[in-house]
């Protein structure tokens, strides 16, 4: 009689050891890397479950909050988002604005096939939103993860994610979501420097022989001065030829959604930084008759619902790979 028990608790405990591992990717190991590498960042705007989180200010996405998020809602924005997702293709992808590591678990849930495994921490956001990052399991193994307060305060942080490749190499991905711009933008401005400097912290930890990637909604554009603080990194957004940007405010695009890289990265490693694009398909659109142009289909707006996908387009950067000289 006593195996059972046994066998019980031993399997009890090993799934209190795993709870926060998330579920396992059931992808074979790639013995080398393919000859392009896609990262994305999407800010998924407000993926929230249903549940009170009594840690944080979550009281407007539950069923009897202002926003009556109720199972429908919450499972329809898991499916919009996995659409979006699964036609990017990317091998990695940071994301902003999702509540907590089990919306990402359901997320992945919608999503037949696919190869991606979780990095995440816990943030201090006040609402509880976070940032995190999926990888290709198939070709990345996680090393460790880290997050670095943006204000020297509890925030929702950015996220480090270290990653070794199928090859051996060291990527050291970093997810942000900086501080908006509610308050102004000059006003808030301070916040963002203090982020910059955040992120340049967390580089000069690590050595020059790793691969280094930020990525995220850095609620500033190229030319702000928050963005031209980051040494040692490049630029790849930029605007599209016909003006448009990852975001829309009172019908004036915006490009806050970015990826730089490290400088010279060919230099120093077998890959060369290629297209960057703003994934702008017309079904992820709606046609705005006032402007007269198509902006992103959102799912929320004040006290309006939607049912759309974000109010921010995902960005794409394909690192190709170069062969080196001996």
């Amino acid at each position: 009689m006593r195996l059972p028990y046994l066998l019980t608790l031993l399997i009890l405990l090993w799934s209190c050891s795993n709870e926060n591992k998330g579920p396992e990717v059931p992808v074979p190991f790639k013995s080398a890397m393919p000859e392009e590498v896609v990262i994305g960042f999407y800010n998924v705007e407000n993926l929230f479950d249903t549940k009170d989180d009594p840690r944080t200010d979550d009281q407007d996405f539950l069923p009897s909050g202002r926003h009556e998020w109720d199972k429908k809602r919450y499972d329809y924005k898991l499916e919009r988002i996995g659409q979006v997702i699964g036609a990017m293709k990317t091998d990695l992808l940071g994301l902003a604005e999702m509540e907590n590591r089990e919306v990402l678990e359901d997320l992945l849930e919608t999503m037949d096939g696919h190869r991606f495994a979780i990095a995440h921490e816990v943030g201090g956001d006040a609402r509880g939103i976070e940032c995190a990052l999926l990888y290709d399991a198939s070709l990345f193994e996680l090393i460790d993860t880290e997050l670095h307060s943006m204000s020297g305060n509890p925030d929702r942080g950015i996220l480090e994610v270290g990653l070794e490749d199928s090859e051996g190499s060291i990527w050291r991905i970093f997810v942000n979501h900086w501080p908006s711009r509610r308050q102004g933008k000059e006003e808030s401005e301070p916040r963002r420097l203090l982020a910059a400097q955040s992120l340049k912290q967390a580089m000069t930890d690590h050595g020059s022989e790793e691969i280094f990637i930020a990525v995220g909604d850095f609620n500033d554009e190229p030319e702000d001065a928050s963005m031209r603080t980051l040494e040692g990194l490049e630029n790849r957004g930029h605007r599209p030829d016909d003006g448009s940007g990852s975001l829309v405010h009172r019908n004036q695009w915006y490009l806050f959604d970015q990826i730089l890289v490290e400088e010279d990265l060919s230099s120093e490693h077998p890959w060369r930084p290629d297209s960057f694009e703003i994934f702008k398909e017309d079904w992820i659109l709606y046609h705005n008759r006032r402007a007269n142009d198509h902006f992103p289909n959102r799912t929320l707006s004040g006290d309006r619902y939607f049912g759309g996908f974000s109010d921010h387009l995902p960005v794409m950067l394909s690192l190709e790979r170069i062969e080196q000289n001996p």
